[in-house]
């Protein structure tokens, strides 16, 4: 009996450890990072990066992200220097990631598969109905 009882807490302990292990995600690499810098007028605010899981590119944004709610707020990629990025040009030429769903906090959303977002200067969120520019950051390498 003592024998299974030790051999029962082993087994218990080690797949704790596997599911700390898988949760802390030893394979990922951050490669890309940047910053929505808030302001009066801004509508987002908050850091995140980009990361490589195996063979998928996640954006993960930071506990404080903060984006104000909209009804079509979507995440793109743009070739499209920050600076020049406008609610007119913000879906042109861009790469559409995800409609966001989430507002505040950290998310990990997949990025399309067969993009690199090292091809890319900016990570736009844009609310496509009403043509609207939530935001616009560089996209800084690591």
């Amino acid at each position: 009996m003592q024998r299974f009882l030790i051999g029962l807490t082993l087994l218990v302990i080690s797949g704790f450890a596997l599911a700390e292990q898988q949760g802390a995600n030893p394979a990922a690499s951050t490669l890309l990072s940047g910053e929505f810098e808030g302001g009066w007028l801004s509508k987002v605010e908050g850091s995140w990066n980009i990361e490589r899981r195996g063979d998928q590119w996640v954006l993960k944004t930071g506990e404080d992200f903060k984006a104000s709610k909209g009804p079509d707020v979507k995440v793109f990629l743009s070739k499209t220097p920050a600076d020049d990025v406008t609610g007119k040009n913000a879906a042109q030429g861009s790469v559409f990631v995800q409609l966001l769903d989430k507002f505040k906090g950290e998310m990990v959303i997949p990025l399309p598969r067969g993009v690199d977002p090292r091809e890319f200067q900016t990570l736009v969120l844009h609310c496509e109905e009403y043509t609207k520019l939530w935001g616009a950051t560089e996209i800084v390498q690591q």
